[in-house]
């Protein structure tokens, strides 16, 4: 199966989540490079997955392709679909191609991402599909604030904050952004 048909038949709202070694439930980087993907706007959805909403900050990667370049791993969503920031690097750098319904959602936004996403946290795991589900940092969190929360979009954005009804945020006890 080609890159391309493995995008068009691509089922879930979660992308970019790579395995690492073989046994794995996650799919293989590899098998979504297409050297031959070129779109139009691909600055701009670029653009939209690098500044959209970060659900929280976690230690940085190595490239699965190129085990030289490390990056920041920090999950993002735009609401309907979960992404790490390195997949910017691997669309980039190693023409990883994105699914089909995740470009059509992108492009119907005009490529422009939100610029926060609110949920109560003791909703996250039933908002988004997770492929990893429970994650324990996750986890912890909702145990911690079960409250509103407020994930901002942005390129230095640290992640979903408590939230109040005037749309202010504040750091959750015993954390500091």
């Amino acid at each position: 199966m080609t890159a391309a048909e493995r995008c068009r038949q691509w089922p879930h709202k979660w992308y970019g989540i790579w395995h690492g070694g073989s046994g794995d439930v996650l799919p293989a980087v590899e098998d979504y490079i297409d050297t031959s993907w070129s779109i139009p706007d691909m600055k701009a959805v670029q653009y939209y997955l690098a500044h959209a909403p970060v659900l929280f900050t976690v230690l940085g990667g190595t490239c699965l392709v190129d085990p030289s370049h490390h990056f920041s791993s920090r999950p993002r969503t735009d609401g309907v679909w979960l992404w790490f920031d390195d997949l910017v690097h691997y669309v980039d750098a190693h023409h990883v191609r994105l699914p089909d319904e995740m470009l059509k959602h992108i492009r119907s936004s005009g490529c422009e991402p939100p610029t926060e996403w609110r949920v109560n946290g003791a909703d996250i795991p039933r908002a988004l599909e997770w492929p990893m589900w429970p994650f324990p940092v996750i986890d912890r969190f909702i145990r911690r604030w079960n409250g509103p929360l407020i994930a901002r979009g942005g390129p230095r954005s640290y992640g979903l904050r408590p939230a109040s009804d005037d749309g202010t945020t504040r750091d959750m006890p015993g954390t500091k952004e």
